[in-house]
């Protein structure tokens, strides 16, 4: 499921993306995040402070991922 709003007041894009899926250890894959040769997760997050922006990522084994963030526009 994704879900985007715009926030005129604060003048934001706010998303929030999730999944039912297997999900993961946040802790051990920010640590082997290099070795696994990846780009996504973390250079979302990336992309999203240098923007100015919020990143948050919760995931668990067995119970999926949720991804929200907002960024100034």
């Amino acid at each position: 499921h994704a879900f985007l709003t715009f926030d005129a007041s604060l003048n934001r894009l706010s998303g929030v993306v999730k999944d039912d899926g297997k999900g993961f250890d946040v802790a051990t894959m920010r640590k082997n995040y290099s070795s696994m040769k990846k780009l996504g997760l973390l250079s979302m997050e990336e992309r999203i402070r240098l923007a100015g922006g919020d990143f948050d990522l919760v995931s668990k084994k067995g119970e999926g991922t949720v991804i929200s963030f907002w960024v100034p526009l």
